[in-house]
């Protein structure tokens, strides 16, 4: 699986995935991390996961990030699960799904 950097900042993705991209691939899990002004050019501005196993968000903050078309913050296609838990989201964007798209 992938575990995100306890603090990610100003990172960039020109189509998916500014932080993390997972395809067929394990477990994504952000925690006790933050992650400030990440984007991508078309999904998931943090995290985009497709066919991937669980997507975890824990005890984290997520701030400015954003994409260009969906999912400002996490962009999941067909993955196992998602799920969110002590997570502040602060001012992300995309124009559907400013934090979430699934």
């Amino acid at each position: 699986g992938h575990r995100l950097p306890a603090s990610s900042r100003s990172l960039l993705a020109t189509q998916r995935g500014g932080v993390v991209y997972s395809q067929s691939s394990g477990a994504v899990t952000l925690t006790r991390s933050t992650v400030t002004g990440c984007s991508a050019g078309t999904r998931g501005g943090v995290v985009y996961a497709v066919y991937s196993g669980a997507v975890s968000l824990t005890n984290s903050t997520v701030m400015d990030c954003s994409a260009e078309r969906i999912g400002g913050v996490v962009r999941a296609v067909t993955s196992e699960s998602l799920s969110v838990a002590g997570v502040a989201f602060i001012n992300n964007s995309a124009p559907s799904g400013s934090v979430l798209y699934l």
